[in-house]
């Protein structure tokens, strides 16, 4: 697979750069897409065009204020 990183994003496109499925992932609270790369880049996913989302640092209230990479703000 080919990676690139696009728009706080990582993109994993098969080398032929011919695919019949897109999937989106978007990563738990406190994670980053990265921790993913070995789940999509291998043989099971090679029809696949994988996109692998970066959520934003931003303050959690659930956690105390704490900064981390969140979809939203947990209360």
């Amino acid at each position: 697979m080919n990676k690139t990183l696009k728009n706080n994003a990582i993109y994993l496109v098969p080398k032929s750069n011919s695919y019949s499925k897109l999937l989106y992932f978007m990563h738990g609270l406190g994670d980053c897409a990265d921790s993913f790369l070995d789940v999509f880049d291998n043989k099971y996913f090679e029809d696949f065009k994988v996109i692998l989302l970066n959520a934003e640092e931003q303050p959690v209230t659930l956690n105390g204020g704490a900064v981390m990479p969140s979809w939203y703000d947990i209360k």
